[in-house]
């Protein structure tokens, strides 16, 4: 530090620029040093300036973890609203890389909580997404909107459902890219083989609702379905009372989506909790058309022995 106030006394720049356009207060920022941050502030120093991809010190200090750093910061009034390119806020920052007490900060000196990102993400869809629970507890009582829609319609229930834990912001734009393909059941890359049904059942408790569907009626059920994330959708129908063949526009059921899909043990489960075996879709699809399309052997007997009729006509 005394080096850096030796370096301003001779006319160093404050905001100098380095690599990927940064300043040093984002250094200062990254490395948590809060006594540095001071220094450079009171030499004048832009407590908004942007680095690469649109960081500010505050972006940085948020995904690093450092509250002291951050709240020197926003004492010396820097931005809560300032997005990256990506769209994010500080506060999506924190959320995202799991940092309570940063996030606790910034939702106290007034960050939004349903602050909107790239794709319509809030902070809460990527808590959900990345299964930060203490995060989504944070901004749950911070009055985030549980029933908030991304841009394809998917509120953080879906996102909870059928989380994989990569990028939420890349899911929504594949998502996107594919919607008449997964209307139709087509390929969609599956993603990890467990849910995050705690994440779920906090959402649900602060009034989510839990048969909310998307743009294309798809409901988080159907997500769970399309993974095999039978936990979840123990939790959306047993534990929250959540439809058991809730329909798309093109009228697909969680039980075509899990025939489509191959996934066994969801199958069993929805047949269970009394899935319409004989459903159609809008082209009179059952499920026994959908798995025997797809050769699934297994998914077909065991639709047969819940009583699948075998000569229903498709249209």
């Amino acid at each position: 530090v005394e080096v850096v106030r030796a370096l301003l006394r001779s006319n160093a720049q404050v905001d100098a620029r380095a690599k990927d356009n940064q300043t040093p207060l984002h250094i200062a920022s990254r490395l948590g040093n809060a006594e540095m941050t001071t220094v450079l502030l009171e030499a004048g120093a832009n407590p908004d300036a942007t680095c690469k991809d649109n960081y500010t010190a505050l972006h940085v200090a948020a995904r690093e973890g450092h509250e002291d750093v951050a709240a020197v910061l926003l004492d010396n009034k820097a931005s809560l609203q300032l997005a990256t390119k990506k769209g994010a806020t500080p506060l999506h920052n924190a959320a995202k890389y799991d940092k309570i007490g940063v996030a606790k900060l910034l939702l106290a000196r007034g960050a939004d909580p349903n602050a909107r990102g790239r794709n319509g993400l809030t902070p809460l869809h990527l808590a959900a997404h990345y299964n930060r629970t203490s995060i989504a507890a944070a901004l749950l009582e911070a009055k985030a909107n549980a029933n908030c829609l991304a841009s394809n319609g998917y509120t953080p229930l879906h996102i909870a459902a059928q989380s994989s834990g990569s990028s939420a912001a890349a899911d929504v734009r594949r998502r996107q890219h594919s919607r008449r393909i997964q209307e139709r059941l087509r390929a969609v890359a599956p993603g990890a083989q467990e849910g995050h049904p705690e994440m779920c059942a906090a959402l649900l408790s602060s009034n989510a609702a839990v048969d909310q569907a998307s743009h294309n009626g798809i409901t988080p059920l159907h997500l769970a379905a399309q993974e095999d994330r039978v936990t979840s959708a123990e939790v959306l129908v047993v534990q929250h009372g959540g439809q058991i063949d809730p329909q798309t526009k093109a009228g697909y059921t969680p039980l075509h989506t899990a025939c489509f899909f191959n996934q066994v043990n969801m199958i069993r489960f929805l047949l269970r909790h009394g899935a319409g075996v004989n459903a159609l879709t809008q082209q009179k699809f059952t499920p026994l058309h959908v798995a025997s399309q797809q050769g699934h052997l297994q998914v077909v007997y065991l639709l047969l022995e819940a009583g699948a009729d075998a000569n229903m006509r498709n249209a």
